[in-house]
């Protein structure tokens, strides 16, 4: 969407005043009476107010300079005094708004400026129009959107609309570009709403060219609107209304009465200003004296229905932007709203903040609340001051608050909000030049010996002799607590050109850090202003490793083999701290598969670094298309990291092998602190970004890549498996819409509405997802709704800390919507499984062991139904039941099941319609999600309200409809006889939508059988493998193990040997001797050390039932295995180690 700001130069309400206090108000500030061109105060002359019009500034009189130079001096052309008279101007360039380019607009008297008819109605007006489509809406900008009229003081109309355009040469300018208010900084008119008088340029009446004019709109933009230093002027619009009455006002017929006539009326005047890029409005208002009119049940100009409208129409249903107070009586007035630029920065602080908001005067003492710390600024202009974000203070992430005061901090009633990124997300303003040719000339080398640094100077200070020091700025943390600060310093007072490059091994160690090199490994350069605090603005990098900076400290230190004691010590140190891992395996074990990873958003999304669709360099994930980390971190702060290799499989640590290794395959591992952070955000090991370079980035630097012992990494970061993965479950809305249920049920709903899509609540979570579905215009069909503006964005990813995720895509103004739900959802599946929590309504197996109060009052007693003591239907909506059977999916509020088959028939849509209108949001027992601070397309209360809308329930009667262009046969060949593409078909008479929910519906349906199924056919092949493989194995083993004891004993007792005769009968009590052989050998396996052995014939005995085992005892002592069994067919022995 084209950006479309607003910037409200100023209002003023003149009170009323005698006549010997008039006077006019010329350029250098000189009060000159009114009579100096009007004698005859009692009757004024006609033909000297022409004379007025034609030679003079018409802003003199009043001393209105804040608006822009108008009237026929300024080639100004003038709208026919007639009421409700338009007229339409023709732009040579593209005006974007809202989405759209426009190259014309109309003017109207009524004080707005629009881009299609509007409908002139009783007041009180309401935008977007509720009847649109049946009705229009029309596109406009209302500046004072009232019905006004034309005042006249006898035959003499006061009252005037002016307008011109105004351009910028093109082809040959004939003007000194460096002599510019844009270039220079003095103004040749001493005022910037100057225009030039006597140069040579092309002009008519309404059009002309003055290149001073727009630089000096420019600059005001400039100064007004943060954020917007960039734009340039080409193309201006300047409308002004001259003196208008209100609708219904009396006419003045005493001409004696110009000066009482004239004080009852308004000017104002808008100025539409574009690069045909970017747009901007200004409202400049010189004189209220009236807010509404007698058609809105006024009377004199106050009160009634609705006071004047002023703000921004899209138009066709793209959206309503009022300005604060639209349609009060208090319209003149002006919100506390408080703009900053840049609207986000790094957590770490240090950058230029640009606020906004009331008109600074030259007095005021300007103070600014970030979060909840204090800032004090300095004012740059009437509209602009300028804060620095604090340093090393503000360690979290996400939207805080800002206030501001004007009064030094007496009160702070302007109010606005400013996002902090984590430092790995927020783009550094120094980069970090890596030498490609040279690999070791890295900055996560340790043998780095050049290095290059580069940054934008005049974004940091406009002084072109200023000075900066390059410092290097380590983080450090333990379990208690984290340092950010100055360990040492690149270089000090050098130029502020841009870029700076040096050799790490020269570097001067003098500034270092006392014993920093115990601690700190990694952190950020930073560059400052020399000879300043942190009053200043600063530059960061992005963190990166200080290998190179403490390579000979370390060197000397610890010796040759530096990088493995790094390694080890953190190794000993890590194997200290909490077993993160025991949190991450139960609750988030990685997915299977890299379908399962990217349907599982809710759960999962990208990382950092390695994402197929954004940075995939997968610097620390060799060999991986595509990682995903866990959305949410466990309660302590640890996040899940997932890697899938170019197969799809998941990349398994366990597979390591050496180094070189590295190169190719470095799989994703657990981390014990997530990347993003997560709350408290202020300890470690929850600090966003920084927490997990200390723990897990810097860990692989020094064992995997400095050491090349990445074993230790690994036994210490092992890969989580997917035994216990269970994948979410999908449910999908698209096209007319259509939809599929979580289990699998599809149909039809013709809803034109709000409704609730998917609802779950639960004292673990409160789900909650409502879909807006409208009818687009001349068609039956009825679609989720997309406004124009949003055509052709990419996907948006929505991801809960419950595990819900949703995903949106858009094509050709239809939205699709796949909510995605975890296994939790399910109320009949055991999540918490062997464990038990008194207290929280879960029994031993983790299934709901009580009833829900809130769903018991919306569902009757007969359609419930427990399995396992878990209570079922919690999950409910338009994407039916999560329970796992597609029987019940359809089911009502008040427990009513529909069942419906598909391709459906006529009844079967009827059935679903009505199924799916009793989950219409109808603000009594369901509240519309759909905020209404900026205002919505429809009155969510009055939205779809339609009781002509009569939706189609059999497509294929349509097909008989003499206007088609189409036939049936055309209709199944194009959508290989898919319903729901031959249902759009028909019913949009498009054949793009029709394509578009058929590829559509393949490719989510394809996701959600790929991603929700878990196909276990290879997992239950290998487990039978590897049960025979090793079962065989271990046969093998026993046997060679008892053929070499035989073996030993054979040499070592020759005359021993084994006499095969046959055996006679057994007694009942008799017991094999293979199983107590197997026994032993389990039991007891020799040791090489020194042994004495006692070796004792049995007794010859007709029967092996009746030997007896001796064996000679020793007093055992520490590390001593001692063998006794009671009985055996062969000799006993006994070992002492």
């Amino acid at each position: 969407m084209t950006p479309l700001l607003l910037l409200v130069q100023a209002t003023v309400a003149v009170a009323q005043q005698t006549y010997s206090e008039m006077s006019t108000i010329d350029l250098f500030g000189n009060k000159n009476p009114i009579f100096n061109y009007m004698p005859n105060p009692g009757h004024v002359d006609p033909s000297l107010l022409d004379q007025r019009e034609k030679y003079m500034d018409l802003r003199e009189e009043e001393g209105w300079w804040h608006l822009f130079p108008y009237g026929p001096l300024y080639n100004d052309a003038n709208l026919l005094s007639k009421p409700h008279h338009d007229r339409q101007i023709d732009f040579d360039f593209d005006f974007p708004f809202y989405g759209f380019r426009f190259n014309y607009t109309m003017i109207y008297p009524n004080g707005m400026l629009a881009f299609s008819d509007p409908e002139f109605i009783q007041p009180p007006y309401t935008f977007p129009n509720p009847r649109w489509p049946e009705q229009k809406d029309a596109s406009f900008i209302a500046a004072f959107y009232a019905d006004q009229i034309f005042q006249f003081v006898g035959e003499r109309g006061i009252s005037n609309v002016w307008y011109r355009i105004i351009f910028r040469p093109r082809a040959f300018e004939t003007f000194d570009e460096w002599g510019s208010p844009l270039m220079n900084d003095g103004n040749q008119y001493n005022s910037m709403f100057e225009t030039a008088r006597d140069r040579y340029e092309k002009k008519m009446w309404g059009r002309v060219e003055d290149t001073y004019l727009l630089d000096n709109i420019t600059m005001a933009i400039r100064e007004g609107i943060i954020g917007a230093n960039g734009f340039r002027a080409d193309y201006v619009v300047i409308v002004t209304w001259e003196r208008m009455a209100y609708g219904g006002a009396p006419k003045v017929t005493q001409v004696n009465r110009y000066e009482e006539a004239k004080r009852w009326t308004n000017t104002y005047q808008v100025v539409l200003a574009t690069d045909e890029i970017r747009s901007y409005v200004m409202f400049n208002y010189a004189h209220i004296n009236w807010t509404s009119s007698n058609t809105a049940g006024a009377l004199q100009g106050r009160g009634g229905l609705q006071s004047a409208i002023a703000g921004f129409n899209g138009g066709n249903g793209t959206g309503w932007t009022p300005l604060p107070y639209s349609g009060e009586g208090r319209v003149i007035k002006l919100k506390g709203y408080l703009t900053t630029a840049p609207i986000a920065a790094t957590m770490i602080g240090g950058v230029y903040v640009n606020v906004s908001g009331p008109c600074l005067r030259g007095g005021d003492v300007v103070k600014v609340i970030f979060d909840e710390y204090q800032v004090d600024c300095v004012r740059l202009n009437m509209h602009r001051a300028q804060c620095v974000l604090p340093v090393n203070r503000m360690y979290k992430t996400g939207l805080v608050n800002v206030k501001m005061s004007r009064d030094g901090g007496q009160s702070y009633p302007y109010v606005g909000t400013f996002y902090l990124l984590q430092p790995a997300l927020a783009t550094p303003a120094i980069k970090l030049i890596d030498n490609p040719r040279e690999p070791h000339n890295n900055w996560r080398s340790a043998n780095a010996t050049r290095l290059r640094l580069e940054w934008a100077p005049y974004n940091l200070t406009n002084d072109i002799n200023a000075m900066v020091d390059i410092k290097l700025m380590g983080y450090w943390e333990d379990t208690d607590d984290h340092v950010f600060e100055e360990i040492g310093t690149i270089a000090e007072r050098t130029s502020n050109d841009g870029s700076y490059e040096f050799d790490p091994r020269t570097l001067a160690r003098t500034t270092m850090l006392f014993d920093s090199w115990r601690r700190y490994s990694f952190g950020g350069v930073r560059i400052s202003i020399s000879d300043t605090d942190e009053t200043t603005g600063v530059f960061w990098s992005k963190l990166t490793p200080f290998g190179w900076y403490f390579r000979d400290v370390w060197e000397y230190e610890y010796g040759r083999d530096w990088a493995l004691e790094l390694c080890q010590d953190w190794f000993d140190y890590d194997g200290k701290r909490v077993n993160f891992a025991m949190d991450l395996e139960p609750f988030l074990p990685c997915p299977c598969t890299f379908d399962q990873a990217l349907l599982d958003l809710g759960r999962y999304m990208p990382l950092f670094g390695c994402d197929r669709d954004g940075d995939a360099s997968c610097e620390y994930n060799k060999g991986a298309q595509h990682c995903v980390m866990s959305v949410a971190a466990t309660w302590t702060g640890a996040g899940q990291v997932c890697c899938y290799d170019f197969e799809g499989w998941l990349m398994h640590s366990d597979d390591y092998e050496n180094a070189a290794h590295l190169r190719f395959f470095s799989p994703g591992t657990a981390m014990r602190a997530h990347p993003m952070g997560s709350f408290p955000f202020k300890r470690p090991p929850y600090v966003p970004s920084l927490s997990n370079f200390h723990t897990d980035i810097m860990a692989y630097e020094k064992c995997c890549k400095w050491a090349g012992a990445c074993e230790f990494y690994f036994w210490r970061r092992q890969t989580s498996g997917c035994q216990e993965y269970i994948p979410p479950v999908a449910g999908i809305a698209y096209g007319d819409p259509h939809f599929v249920t979580y289990d699998g049920t599809r149909y039809t709903f013709q809803g034109k509405g709000y409704y609730i899509l998917s609802m779950s609540k639960d004292p673990r979570h409160d789900f909650h997802v409502q879909i807006r579905m409208e009818q687009p215009p001349k068609t039956d069909c009825v679609t989720i709704r997309s406004p124009e503006r949003n055509h052709n964005q990419s996907e948006i990813h929505v991801m809960f800390d419950s595990g819900a995720g949703i995903r949106v895509a858009e094509a050709h103004g239809v939205l699709s919507v796949m909510t995605l739900l975890p296994p939790d959802f399910n109320e009949t599946y055991a999540y918490y499984r062997g464990a038990y929590y008194p207290g929280n309504e879960y029994d031993e197996d983790g299934r709901r062991s009580a009833v829900q109060e809130e769903f018991i009052n919306r569902v009757t007693q007969p359609t419930l139904q427990y399995v396992g003591g878990g209570q079922r239907y919690v999950t409910v909506g338009l994407l039916g039941t999560f329970n796992g059977n597609p029987l019940d999916d359809l089911m009502s509020p008040d427990g009513h099941i529909t069942i419906v088959n598909h391709p459906p028939t006529e009844q079967d849509n009827i059935n679903a319609y009505k199924f799916g209108s009793r989950w219409r949001v109808d603000g009594s027992r369901h509240k519309s999600l759909f905020q209404d601070d900026i205002k919505p397309i429809y009155n969510p209360l009055q939205f779809g309200d339609d009781r002509r809308y009569n939706p189609v329930h059999d497509p294929y009667r349509l097909q008989y409809n003499a206007s088609l262009v189409f036939t049936l046969d055309e209709v199944r060949v194009a959508c290989q006889n898919v319903y729901e593409c031959e249902y759009d078909y028909f019913l949009t008479g498009r054949r793009e939508i029709a394509m578009n929910t058929l590829e559509v519906q393949s490719k989510l349906i394809e996701l959600k059988q790929k991603g929700t199924h878990r196909n276990r056919s290879v997992e239950i092949g290998l487990k039978w493998m590897t049960g025979i493989l090793s079962s065989v194995a271990i046969l093998l083993f026993i046997a060679a193990i008892f053929f070499g004891c035989y073996l030993r004993r054979i040499a070592l007792h020759p005359e021993t040997g084994i006499t095969f005769r046959k055996q006679e009968p057994r007694s009942a009590h008799t017991y094999l001797g293979l199983p107590i052989s197997i026994f032993l050998l389990f039991s007891y396996i020799p040791s090489t050390s020194s042994s004495s052995y006692l070796v004792k014939e049995p007794p010859r005995s007709p029967s092996i039932t009746s030997l007896q085992t001796k064996a000679k005892q020793k007093t055992p002592h520490a590390g001593s295995s001692i063998l006794r069994p009671a009985r055996s067919p062969f000799r006993a022995y006994e070992t002492s180690a």
